[in-house]
This record gives structure tokens, sequence and C-alpha cells, in this order.
């Protein structure tokens, strides 16, 4: 039986020894991004065995004993898709050339010490854009190092989604069947090898609730300091995140609060609690983030996300803000679940139809079996509050987006509260947990 120590390196032999194979094929890589965008093949090839290696030892240091194996395993996979995008070019859109490009007159002025942060691009990407030529700066102008991060980025938010179920019903079982369908989720695989912002934003999410549930766990300031820092990451990286994520969180706070509060303090932590929600509601205003919620952007958005290919309901507009709600049934339908079967016109599509059908299999049996679920669990608090998460940013995000690829990338950020629920809702229905207690 394999050790942590003898199954890692096992795996880290046999992943080095594949990319220093693919590395050092100058007729395999000389049209690949790899090569393409490479000044030193060599140097930038010790840099990639460097950062794997790396990785390899973050795995063993941060990945809790009981799923070190499901971990690494996921760690190298994503690992394994990373090299044959870079090597054989299998994606027909690997990065976004927008913040790779910008990154480059950027990392000009960087090399002779201007520290120039402009990127022109506002702060959608602004951030993302700056993150990007760091790392640049560091290793070199080649997309593969991001793509390097963004595994790594990938790889810790397993940690954390198991970490989370386990904070969630305090059961290993369920922890883990949730861990596994992320793990081998092939969007996330694919995003999580990729230069694009979707392997960060989804750990940031994922990271904030975590710390969010511990927090309503022990009221512990510490979690709250980390929840108000999270926030602010996720607004730097997707800005429409800031509001959306604010909006799921504070209605728990203020509730929690008061409920856990001495009776006569209550009235201060109101107080505290409206001053609080003006300061915020000044700060989105002035920062420009107010502008989101508003019935011209929204059209705007919507207007804008129907170019290109794979698009769904692009015939539909916003009149007033009654037309939202009354298509938001339909549309958090399709931005959850297609491509449907007879849009399909190639493998790609046929694949994600595949997965999309596979999600629709997983939430009937939560929409079947909740009931159940919510009646036997003792933090039903905390479960409101990830199903009240999940609810608001899929709503939020599929009342704009109106094609296929997108929608895919910002339902990812949402995904791991969809598998916690239902490996808790299988483990309850499973083992008759309802059922049994009523006959003590």
């Amino acid at each position: 039986m394999f050790t942590r120590k003898k199954l890692l390196s096992l795996l880290m032999i046999i992943t080095l020894s594949i990319a220093i194979g693919l590395l050092s094929n100058i007729d395999l890589i000389y049209n690949s991004i790899f090569y393409k965008h490479s000044v030193s093949s060599v140097k930038d090839a010790f840099f990639i065995l460097l950062i794997i290696f790396l990785g390899f030892l973050l795995v063993y240091y941060i990945a809790p004993k009981r799923v070190f194996k499901i971990v690494l395993i996921g760690y190298v996979l994503r690992i394994l898709v990373l090299l044959l995008i870079a090597i054989y070019d299998i994606l027909p859109y690997a990065f976004d050339t927008q913040w790779h490009e910008i990154s480059y007159y950027l990392l000009d002025d960087w090399k002779k010490g201007i520290l120039n942060l402009d990127t022109n691009t506002g702060t959608n990407v602004k951030y993302y854009t700056l993150l990007t030529t760091f790392v640049y700066f560091v290793f070199g102008y080649n997309p593969i190092y991001m793509m390097l991060a963004n595994v790594i980025f990938g790889t810790i938010t397993l940690v954390f989604v198991y970490k989370m179920a386990l904070k969630l019903f305090s059961n290993n079982q369920v922890a883990v069947i949730g861990l596994l369908i992320m793990t081998f989720w092939p969007t996330h695989i694919l995003f999580s090898a990729m230069h694009m912002r979707d392997s960060l934003s989804t750990l940031l999410i994922v990271l904030l609730m975590y710390e969010f549930i511990k927090w309503m766990d022990n009221s512990n300031l510490k979690h709250l300091f980390f929840c108000f820092l999270l926030l602010l990451l996720n607004a730097l990286i997707r800005e429409q995140n800031a509001l959306l994520n604010l909006v799921s969180i504070a209605p728990f706070y203020l509730y929690l609060s008061v409920k856990k509060s001495n009776k006569l303090l209550v009235p201060v932590i109101i107080q505290l609690s409206i001053i609080s929600v003006f300061t915020i509601f000044v700060f989105l205003s002035l920062s420009g983030f107010l502008d989101k919620v508003s019935l011209d952007y929204f059209v705007r958005e919507m207007s804008w996300r129907t170019k290109g290919e794979a698009l769904y309901l692009e015939w539909m507009t916003y009149n007033s803000w009654f037309d939202i709600l009354l298509y938001s049934p339909i549309r958090i339908f399709y931005f959850m679940y297609t491509p449907f079967i007879w849009t399909v016109t190639d493998l790609t599509q046929f694949l994600s139809f595949l997965e999309s059908s596979f999600l629709l299999l997983i939430s009937l049996f939560i929409l079947l079996n909740f009931r159940r679920a919510f009646i036997s669990t003792e933090k039903k608090i905390q479960l409101l509050f990830i199903l009240a998460f999940l609810m608001i940013g899929i709503a939020a995000n599929a009342s704009i987006d109106s094609n296929v690829g997108t929608a895919i990338r910002h339902k990812l950020q949402y995904l791991h509260v969809l598998f916690i629920l239902f490996s808790y809702v299988y483990y309850v229905k499973r083992n008759h947990i309802v059922q049994s207690n009523k006959r003590k």
C-alpha cells in the first residue's frame, strides 16, 4: 500500500517525466503556445518544471490526510491537461489575449523600473491584468505561467470545497463525495488549466463562503476580517461579484449578530448595522458598483453577451424590472442546463451537453429530496446560507448571460455549492436518517 510520500514521489516522477519529454521535443513544441511566447525555451522549461514540483509540495502540506490522494490526483490531472493545451494546442481558446497583450506594455515599463499600473481596462479586468503582469515579471512573458498559477488555484479550491462540506455537515463521507465531483468536473479541470479569471474567482468565492460559515459557527472576529478581505479581493478580480456576495452574506450576518448578542446590545447592533450598510452603499455608489443594478446595465450587458457563437434567448430584451422577474425562470434554466441536445453542432458542444445533463439530474435529485435533508441537519441556517448564495449568484448571472461559453464560466463559481448539497442529500436519503430519527 502506498504511503502519502511514496504516492507523491511516484506521481511527481511520472508527471515531471512527461513534462520533460514534451518540453524537450522541439519538433512537437515548435508551434505550441509554450514555444510561440517563449524567449528562452530552456529557461521557461526549467521554471515550468520548478513550479510543477512546488505544486506537489503544496498539495502535500495543505491537503488533509484523509483526501490527500484525491487532491493529488486532481492536481496531476490538471497539470496534464495544461500540458496538452500548451503543447498540443487542443483548444481554440486557451487564454484571453486582452490582459496578455496589455501585460506586454506594462511589463516593458516595469523592467525599466517604472511601476505603470494603467491598464486602460477598468476595474473589471484591471487587477487580474496586474496579477498577470507580476507573474510575467517574475518568470517571463509566457501565458503558461498564468496557466500554472490557475492550476494551483484550482487545486487549492478542491481542498477548501472538502473543508467547507466537512464544516457544514461534520461528515467525511459527504465531504468526500462533494470533493470527488469537483475534482473530476470537466469544466473545472479545463478552466483550472487556462489563462482566465475563472479559476481564481472560484477559489475566492469558496474561501469567502468557508470563512463566513466558520464565523456563523463561532462568531470569531478573525473570520469576519477574512470575509471582509475576501469580499474586497472578489470585487477586484470580478467586480460583478462585489454586490452579489454582499447581498448573499448581509442578511445572515445581521440575523446572527442580533440572535447571538445580549438583548441590551440589540439596538446598538442595529444602529451600527445601519451605519455600516449606509457606508458600504456610499462606497459602492462612488466606486461605480451600483451602476450594475440599473436596468440600463442589464440591457447593455445582455446585448453585448449575445455576440459570438452558441447563443441562446438572444431575442429577449428588458423594458422594465418586471421583465427581469418574468423571464428569470427560463433564463435560469437555460443558464444552468444549456446546451440542449437539439442545439448541439459539434463534439465540444456534445460534451457540454453531457455535463449539463448530469447537472440537471443532480439538481432534480436535490429538489426532490431537499426537505428530508433540511429536517435532518442541525445547521439549518448554514444550509440556508449556501442555498441563498447559490440562488442569488445564479439568478443574477442568468439574467444577463446569453452565450453558452460565458454561462459555463460564470456558473462554475457556484457549482461547488450544488455538489456539496447533492452529496449531503444523497447521504441522508441513502442512510434514511430522518426515518431513524423519528423512530428514536
